[in-house]
């Protein structure tokens, strides 16, 4: 104990800083709040900006109009998620932007997340938001690149689901994995090579060889290809 209170201890012997003394920097709330900020910001100012729609907005508006099982050669969860949101909302420049920065926003906050299960908030925060110095991230995403969005809102989310509850075991953990994938594929196919490459990284480790279970990977197709056969 007393080993763990000197560990604790200020660097002036102030002792132990309460959770509520830390500076903003160094919570979650801060950085959760930095992230809907922001993206809180793109959607009025694309609003407020008006406008013209790009080559994928107004595609995306068009086949939105109706549900189907399919949209030409993109798969149909998109626009699916955006009919949803046109049916809510009757303004169609907010439906696309509140729907486009809300799939952003969700990604910065997984990978955030993830990131949180080995570094403290500080490190997370600054290193989730270095995706804005990825250009198709920060720029081109916000008018472009929609079906690209979601898949990577879901490979973000397939890489948390089992990092988080499918490796260590947790119940549900490859139903929820299984889950993520289907959705994913739903989103953009080619993202099954990002849900290939966590299995196979995690067969590469001895440590970590031992928990991929052939029955949970088997779960997890069979509730994939649920989500997919239709």
């Amino acid at each position: 104990m007393a080993t763990g209170q000197q560990g604790a201890e200020g660097p002036a012997g102030q002792g132990v800083r309460p959770a509520g003394g830390l500076p903003a920097i160094d919570r979650d709330r801060t950085w959760i709040a930095v992230v809907c900020g922001y993206f809180a910001f793109q959607v009025a100012w694309r609003r407020l900006l008006g406008g013209g729609l790009a080559l994928d907005e107004a595609e995306i508006l068009l086949w939105s109009r109706h549900l189907a099982w399919g949209y030409g050669p993109q798969p149909p969860l998109y626009s699916w998620l955006q009919w949803g949101f046109l049916q809510a909302i009757p303004d169609p420049l907010l439906a696309l932007s509140l729907l486009k920065n809300l799939l952003l926003a969700a990604t910065y906050l997984a990978v955030y997340a993830l990131l949180r299960q080995a570094h403290p908030p500080r490190d997370s925060g600054l290193a989730a938001l270095a995706l804005l110095l990825v250009p198709q991230i920060a720029w081109d995403s916000q008018r472009d690149m929609t079906h690209t969005v979601l898949a990577t809102l879901l490979a973000a989310l397939a890489t948390l689901v089992f990092w988080c509850s499918t490796l260590p075991g947790r119940r549900g953990g490859w139903i929820g994995f299984g889950l993520v994938v289907g959705l994913g594929v739903l989103a953009k196919p080619n993202v099954v090579v990002v849900h290939a490459a966590l299995v196979l990284a995690a067969a590469s480790l001895p440590e970590l060889r031992p928990r991929l279970r052939p029955g949970g990977l088997v779960a997890a197709l069979l509730v994939a290809a649920a989500l997919v056969a239709p």
